[in-house]
């Protein structure tokens, strides 16, 4: 199993939307394959250190003036049927919804194992 770094996207709405659809997963120097044996819990993925939104991008989040996602991918295999050549792979997609609701939602656009 390979996972890419956790990647935060903060933008106007129409640029952040638009990068986190065309997200492709970077599974390059630095990330650490693992085995995820039947049974077993599977590990937290790596994030790197967030920064928290200032004073200005959190109004401007909560006006609706920007969009934050939350987006990364992992590959996996499946060792016993049907052996693969090519992994399988998960993209994942988060956004951070603005208050009063909850904190984050999936993507309504993402989100997709191949």
């Amino acid at each position: 199993m390979l996972t890419t770094r956790t990647k935060l996207i903060v933008d106007t709405m129409e640029k952040a939307t638009n990068n986190a659809k065309s997200y492709v997963p970077d599974y390059g120097e630095g990330i650490v394959g693992s085995v995820l044996a039947p049974g077993t819990n599977p590990h937290v993925l790596p994030t790197p250190p967030f920064t928290a939104l200032n004073k200005q991008d959190f109004d401007r989040l909560t006006n609706g003036e920007i969009a934050v996602y939350a987006v990364g991918g992992i590959q996996y295999g499946d060792i016993f049927d049907p052996p693969l050549i090519k992994p399988y792979e998960t993209i994942y997609c988060y956004q951070i919804l603005p208050p009063p609701s909850l904190p984050f939602g999936t993507c309504s656009f993402t989100n997709s194992i191949k």
